[in-house]
Formats: structure tokens, C-alpha cells, sequence
């Protein structure tokens, strides 16, 4: 129960970080820088979600071996490796290509340092939490939240006022997060435990499960970042750079903290599920999950609709407080999203990555139409708005797809 609670309460403090982080900043922070910091980190997320949905998980499908001592890598094949690294590559070349063009090299080297660096942090997180080092996994979340925002910070106040630094300051306190998660899990390397192997044999070698396929792992991951983060680039291609660092304060501040209390849930139950043979008792505990984060998580969109004004009047700068009124939405279309992401653990549990390609494929294709139309007729109402209903018709159609195939497990005699 301890480490439990050490676990959960290392993503709330992680998430009050964020919230800290996004008040402060704001306070010194124009509304168009910051929705030019927005478009930087939308884009260097796009690498964090290709390794979480490939190495990240693929190393949580991989607890009980790497509880035994089993080396991270053998969790990937050298296809993997090369597909990541090739993601990378491209990443950087257009990343060049695009800063270049309107900014300059500065923002171009702080930018790709974040981008690597947020990808080895995923790594480390999914380790700590495949080894179930809850004490290390709180702290890896904290720093990830706190020393990013406090060096951004620092840095825009006391060396320059420029959107290079505050992604300057983000890249240092990622890289102080991956130092730490590498001494961490290098301290705890040589204690293993004693593991039965996932045939029941005591004693007997263990050998790490078969990777899930990396291509529809990264599409997955892609096709998730264009639900996550389409919204940013329409509003800077048919609103402005103004109302976008508006809707990002919204994002940091409604968003990211139901998605990290989100995260904490999925990495917690992910190992538990993917140790299960059994695909209808995977798809109810996971259920059970949704069931126990759905009932809160509608509650703070209650406590939020009451209290978003004075949310923002503490929480913000003057310049960002006149969107209040759209926070409990955001608020919304997170706990729609968290819902959709944990009935993923399902599909990856029992290994269903083609329907699950299919679902991520039918919800970009609408997050992609949806904002669209939300951005250039509704500006930030219409991409708010349009976010929620993406978010909860993904979570019905993951919900369906998921029971669909439970009642079919159920009856295997039933006509093909």
C-alpha cells in the first residue's frame, strides 16, 4: 500500500509542478512567445510519443524480465532501433527546415536537445515503473515537471527573454532527469529477484516476450500525437500565434494534469495486464480502472466549472484570464482522452494492435476535420469544443471495439 501511494503521489505533486510551472511562467511570459514555446513543444512531443508507444511499452510488457536482471535492450529488436533512429533523423531534418525558416539556430539546437532528451526520459520512466521502483519513479516525475519548468524559467528572467531560453531551460531539466534515472536504475542493477518464468516454471531462464510490432507501435504513437497536438498547429495556421500561448496556458492548466494522473494509472496497470493470459479477465480489470478514474475525473470537471474563474485569477497572468470560461472544457476532453488512452492498455494486453491502428486511424482522421472546421469558423471556442467531441467519440468507439472483442472471447464456439 505504501509504495502504491508513493507512486500515485509522485504524479500529483509531478502535475501541482506543472500548474506551478505554467503560473509563474505566464507571469513574465507574453501571450505570443508562448505560443511560439507551444508549437516547440508540440513538435519535440511527437519523438516522446514514438518511443512510448514502441520502447516504453514494450519495456512495460517486459516487467518480469526486467525484474530478473534482463537487459533493456533485448526488449527491442535491432529493427526497432534503426526504425527510432530514422524517426529521429527525419524529426531533425524538418525540424531544421522549419526553424530555420523563422527563427534561427538557437531555437533549433535547444528545440532538437529537448526532443532527445524528452525521448530518453520516457525510457527511464517506463523502466523505473516495469521494476517497480515506485521511490525512483516519484522522483523521476517530479523532476520532469519541476526542474523543466524552474530552469525555463531562471533562464527567460535572468539570461534572456527569448523563447530560446525557456527551451533551453526545458532541455536542462529534462537532461538532469535522465542523469538521475540513469544512476538510478544503475544503482538497483545488480539486485534482481528471484522470478518464476511466464511458463510456471521455478528456476527456469526467463526470456524476455516477443516485442510488439514497432510499425503499427509508430503509427500508433504518430497517429496519437495528431490527436494530441493538431489542435496547436491549426490554430497558428488560421488564428495566430496570441491565441494560441492562450490555448496552451488552457492545455497546461486543464490538460496535463488529468493526462499525468492518467499516465500514473497506465503505468501502474500495464505490467499487471500484460503478465494476464486470460483476454476477457485483462479487458474487466481494465475496465474496473477506466470505471475508477471516470468518477473523479467528472467530478473535478464539476469543481472546475465553479471555480475556473478564481482557478485563473490565482493561476495566471492578466493577459490569459478572459478564456477562463473554457477551462472546465478542457477539463472534459481530458478525462474523454485519458479514458480513450487507458482502454488502450487492453488492446495491448492481449496484443490487438490492428484494430487498435484502425480506432487511432478513425479518431486523427476526425480530430483533423473536426478542428479544422473549429479553428477557422470558432478560433479557440470552436478548437475547444471540437477537442471534446473527438475525445469522447474515441473513448466510446475504443470502449465498443474493446467489449466487442471481450464477448467474442467468451463465446468461441459462436459462428465465424
Amino acid at each position: 500500500m505504501k509504495l502504491i501511494l508513493i507512486h500515485f503521489l509522485g504524479y500529483f505533486v509531478s502535475a501541482l509542478g506543472a500548474v506551478v510551472g505554467v503560473s509563474l511562467l505566464t507571469r513574465y511570459v507574453s501571450p505570443e512567445q508562448y505560443g511560439q514555446v507551444a508549437l516547440y513543444v508540440a513538435f519535440a512531443t511527437l519523438f516522446q510519443y514514438l518511443v512510448r508507444e514502441s520502447w516504453g511499452n514494450n519495456i512495460l510488457r517486459n516487467s518480469f524480465y526486467l525484474k530478473a536482471g534482463g537487459a533493456y535492450g533485448v526488449v527491442l529488436d535491432k529493427k526497432a532501433f534503426k526504425l527510432l533512429f530514422a524517426s529521429f533523423l527525419v524529426l531533425a531534418l524538418g525540424a531544421w527546415f522549419w526553424v530555420s525558416a523563422r527563427d534561427g539556430l538557437g531555437e533549433f539546437i535547444s528545440g532538437m536537445a529537448f526532443v532527445s532528451l524528452l525521448g530518453a526520459a520516457v525510457i527511464g520512466e517506463s523502466a523505473l515503473s516495469a521494476t517497480s521502483q515506485r521511490t525512483g519513479f516519484a522522483l523521476h516525475c517530479n523532476f520532469l515537471q519541476w526542474l523543466r519548468f524552474g530552469f525555463a524559467l531562471l533562464f527567460f528572467v535572468f539570461i534572456d527573454q527569448s523563447v530560446t531560453a525557456i527551451m533551453a531551460g526545458f532541455a536542462i531539466g529534462v537532461a538532469c532527469t535522465v542523469i538521475f534515472d540513469v544512476l538510478f536504475l544503475s544503482s538497483i542493477s545488480s539486485k534482481t529477484e528471484k522470478v518464476t518464468n511466464l511458463g510456471g516454471n521455478e528456476g527456469a531462464e526467463l526470456e524476455a516476450v516477443k516485442p510488439l510490432p514497432i510499425g503499427k507501435c509508430l503509427l500508433i504513437g504518430f497517429l496519437l500525437w495528431v490527436i494530441s497536438f493538431y489542435d496547436r498547429l491549426a490554430l497558428e495556421w488560421f488564428v495566430g500565434l496570441e491565441v494560441l500561448g492562450a490555448y496552451f496556458v488552457l492545455y497546461q492548466l486543464g490538460f496535463m494534469p488529468v493526462v499525468l494522473v492518467m499516465r500514473a494509472l497506465f503505468q501502474y496497470i500495464m505490467p499487471v495486464l500484460f503478465k494476464s493470459n486470460d483476454s476477457a479477465g485483462i479487458v474487466q480489470r481494465n475496465g474496473r480502472v477506466v470505471l475508477a478514474f471516470l468518477a473523479p475525473g467528472l467530478c473535478g470537471v464539476g469543481a472546475v466549472w465553479i471555480l475556473h474563474e478564481w482557478i485563473f485569477s490565482w493561476m495566471v497572468g492578466d493577459a490569459y484570464r478572459q478564456y477562463s470560461w473554457l477551462l472546465p472544457w478542457v477539463v472534459l476532453g481530458a478525462v474523454g482522452y485519458s479514458v480513450s488512452y487507458l482502454l488502450q492498455a487492453g488492446f495491448y494486453a492481449n496484443a490487438k494492435m490492428e484494430k487498435l491502428v484502425w480506432i487511432k486511424l478513425a479518431s486523427a482522421s476526425l480530430c483533423i476535420g473536426l478542428v479544422t472546421i473549429g479553428a477557422v469558423y470558432g478560433e479557440i471556442m470552436g478548437v475547444v469544443g471540437a477537442n471534446v467531441v473527438v475525445s469522447l467519440v474515441g473513448a466510446g468507439v475504443a470502449s465498443f471495439a474493446l467489449s466487442a472483442g471481450e464477448s467474442h472471447t467468451k463465446a468461441p464456439n459462436e459462428p465465424n
